[in-house]
């Protein structure tokens, strides 16, 4: 089962944001269901597209989920704006975390691609409590956990970060240095981060490259999905 939480203007809309809702249901907007982990998708993907990959992923980790939609973008010239965007959204998942936390939620957070700036966004300098968060394919820089880094404090306010990342990447390793402007241009989804001994004790690292071929295959390789569920516990 998949609910999903929307902060698009409307579930065909790519860069525009609206407010929250959870789609076909007219009550207020608590934050929807908690205890249940939260998968956040990446750059250029379809409301649509999310749903359907995301409820394929939730059945196989055998959870029932939540998906949040953002206004990710359309097409591959629009990802620097889509980066801003991700950050915007991120500040509105904080308000959506804060509203489960105070419902006593304890996050385990799933993310592939640009989610991972949605998601670090909204628990930077937050005082939000995370119990598990999970970074597939990050398109982040690989120093962002750094000393000095973007997101250093982030760990901090996480049990465990798990991060996992492939070599075989052709989107980080082409693509993300042409759109990551003003950046490191070397992805933390593509080979980790740049020094591994400087990121905090509870950051794990998970090279997939040998079952990864590809920047969208984290989402429907079984081993990947069996991964997740060790992390995850179940």
């Amino acid at each position: 089962m998949l609910t999903v939480i929307s902060c698009r203007e409307s579930s065909a809309n790519s860069d525009r944001f609206g407010a929250h809702v959870i789609p076909g249901r007219s009550d207020r907007f608590d934050g929807g269901p908690v205890g249940r982990p939260v998968l956040i998708h990446g750059y250029n993907c379809t409301e649509s597209q999310a749903v359907g990959s995301g409820t394929a992923f939730a059945n196989a980790i055998g959870q029932e989920c939540v998906a949040y939609s953002w206004p990710g973008g359309c097409h591959a010239l629009d990802f620097p704006a889509a980066v801003g965007r991700a950050t915007l959204a991120g500040y509105r998942l904080r308000d959506v975390f804060s509203m489960r936390y105070g419902r006593s939620s304890a996050e385990q957070i799933i993310t592939h691609s640009l989610g991972a700036r949605v998601a670090l966004s909204a628990l930077n300098h937050s005082g939000l409590a995370v119990k598990t968060l999970i970074l597939m394919a990050p398109a982040l820089d690989w120093n962002a956990f750094e000393h000095g880094g973007e997101f250093e404090l982030v760990p901090s306010c996480c049990e465990a970060v798990h991060i996992l990342y492939s070599n075989r990447d052709e989107v980080l390793k082409l693509a993300y240095p042409i759109g990551d402007i003003g950046g490191g241009s070397h992805a933390l989804g593509l080979d980790g981060p740049r020094d591994p001994l400087q990121v905090p004790h509870n950051v794990f690292l998970h090279d997939v490259s040998a079952f990864i071929p590809n920047h969208t295959s984290y989402l429907s390789e079984p081993k990947c999905a069996k991964l997740v569920r060790q992390i995850l516990g179940t």
